[in-house]
């Protein structure tokens, strides 16, 4: 296949490149395009994903943006998101107040026995 490869660039006069230059095109546009590193894998015929990432890793930094940027867009547009609230996180004094208390329990008032289950005897 080498060969033929070969001889057919040599005719079509561009510039030579090698048949491996095929694989790496592959790989970079492949994990560029958004092809899963498992499924290159396969296509290149490299035993493991972790082998293809070492050898295309220089490909993968810019597109951790880009990931970050696609699931903050996805997370910006999910249904039923709450809208934001005009003074959000801001409280009065009394409502935060109010926080600190407690409503008693009557069956932990002092001066009473809390309830007694039958069945945890």
């Amino acid at each position: 296949m080498r060969t033929m490869f070969d001889r057919r660039v040599k005719r079509s006069e561009v510039k030579r490149i090698r048949f491996h230059d095929l694989s790496d095109t592959q790989a970079t546009v492949g994990l560029r395009a958004g092809v899963p590193v498992k499924v290159m894998s396969e296509r290149l015929g490299h035993a493991t994903p972790a082998f293809t990432l070492q050898q295309y890793a220089h490909v993968i930094p810019g597109m951790q943006a880009e990931a970050a940027q696609a699931i903050a867009d996805l997370i910006a547009d999910l249904p039923g998101k709450p809208e934001p609230r005009p003074n959000a996180g801001k409280r009065h004094k009394d409502e935060r107040a109010m926080d600190m208390t407690t409503t008693p329990r009557p069956e932990l008032q002092e001066g009473t026995e809390p309830p007694i289950d039958s069945e945890s005897r």
